[in-house]
């Protein structure tokens, strides 16, 4: 692609991808810088609800996610160690409000990467790998980003407008001279994707309450299982990724079957954003802009909201005019989203999964599969947790 791009996208995981995707769908020419070489092949992130779902198949892209992953019409909440079904999901009540009422269990990775061949089927996007935003200037019309290659001399290009999507250490929110604001919680989290065979008809999530630790096991593909386990304040990394005590949230959770380790990592749980989301012809989006809780699933599809967002305001901006007035707007929209319904629901759903004392946890799923024999309020909670409001 030898045309100047409209804009320039710093990060090419799921949310600068889908940045530059809605771009292309709306006819406008964006180059995606990625400090990284290579895709990458584990991430955190495991599931697309139905908010994220409509925005794809606004892009043709859900029938790709749905054949790379797992749709369960109904989820079975689980104490693994007597089986016994505590409370149960069904996602069929959101059918008259919603034409994607299931979600879809997928690895990030396999999301990123039909959002990659998406992205250059359209023609209108050039990604750079390898290739690092690390600062910017914004002129009269414009932005100058100075780009640091892996082999080579910095350079610098110059579009309409830049976005942020470079995650939590953005450069770019950097160079803005933003923080993120928040709280980190006091808990770590250990989580594991380990491949086991014969598991997969088991019901699901997993949980185990008699353990001091919060532990849960979930589906990512088949096969595949994501294990999530809290971790006391005095375990250190090394000992929470051993083999040995990864073998034993297996075998809580899934019972004693071989298995193998494809990647685990050790992190913490924040609640935070920065103060605006754009600034000038700047703006930023997902993790460069908010880190949330992943209790619930809703960091990613956050994000992926944010793209569509700021896509759509970019996109007319470039069209009509009035681009900063059009991103003060899409920083009070997305900066109010975030704050006032994602954070809450992460906020109390982390809580909720973490803070209990142990011997309410189990007491507490019950009580919670009570309320969702309740129709009303188990269509309320179910569109809240698909992020439908």
């Amino acid at each position: 692609m030898n045309e100047t791009p409209a804009v320039a996208i710093s990060g090419a995981g799921p949310v600068g991808l889908s940045c530059a995707l809605a771009l292309a769908r709306n006819g406008v020419r964006s180059v995606v810088l990625e400090k990284a070489t290579t895709p990458t092949q584990y991430a955190r992130a495991g599931v697309l609800l139905s908010r994220t779902l409509e925005i794809f198949r606004a892009w043709d892209v859900v029938e790709d996610v749905r054949a790379a992953g797992i749709s369960p019409a109904v989820l079975h909440v689980c104490d693994a160690r007597d089986e016994r079904v505590l409370c149960e999901i069904d996602f069929s009540l959101l059918r008259g409000r919603t034409v994607e009422p299931q979600p879809i269990f997928i690895p990030q990775q396999k999301t990123e990467a039909i959002l990659r061949k998406h992205v250059l089927d359209t023609g209108l996007v050039e990604l750079r790998m390898g290739h690092e935003v690390v600062d910017f200037t914004q002129v009269a019309d414009g932005v100058v980003a100075r780009v640091q290659p892996g082999v080579g001399e910095p350079y610098e290009i110059r579009a309409d407008y830049l976005v942020g999507a470079d995650g939590a250490a953005s450069a770019v929110r950097a160079a803005l001279g933003l923080k993120l604001l928040g709280e980190t919680y006091a808990a770590r989290v250990v989580l594991a994707l380990v491949r086991v065979d014969g598991c997969d008809a088991l019901p699901w999530p997993r949980f185990r309450f008699d353990v001091p630790e919060y532990l849960v096991a979930l589906r990512a593909a088949p096969r595949l299982w994501r294990i999530v386990a809290s971790l006391p304040r005095d375990r250190k990394d090394e000992e929470a990724l051993a083999r040995d005590a990864i073998a034993r949230y297996v075998r809580l959770t899934l019972g004693d079957e071989p298995f193998e380790v494809e990647w685990a990592s050790v992190f913490s749980i924040h609640r935070r954003h920065v103060a605006r989301f754009a600034s000038g012809r700047v703006a930023l989006a997902g993790d460069a802009a908010h880190l949330n809780s992943p209790v619930g699933g809703q960091g990613l599809n956050s994000g992926i909201a944010d793209a569509a967002a700021l896509a759509s305001t970019l996109a007319r901006a470039l069209r009509d005019g009035e681009g900063e007035a059009l991103l003060r707007a899409y920083d009070e929209e997305r900066r109010a989203a975030i704050v006032k319904k994602t954070e809450v629901y992460t906020d109390r759903a982390t809580k909720f999964a973490l803070a209990l004392p142990r011997s309410w946890r189990r007491p507490a799923f019950v009580a919670a599969g009570a309320l969702l024999r309740i129709r009303p309020l188990a269509c309320h909670f179910i569109a809240r947790a698909m992020m439908l409001d």
